[in-house]
């Protein structure tokens, strides 16, 4: 996962740091997520 969360933040104009992939993976890494 951390390859594709990595090319996901790339993407979006994000460096992945190790913060950034972190918190991706929480958010994207496992299905539907609700933040509020």
């Amino acid at each position: 996962m951390g390859n594709s969360v990595s090319q996901l933040l790339r993407r979006a104009g994000l460096r992945p740091t190790r913060q950034r992939i972190a918190l991706a993976t929480l958010l994207f890494g496992n299905g539907d997520r609700h933040v509020t």
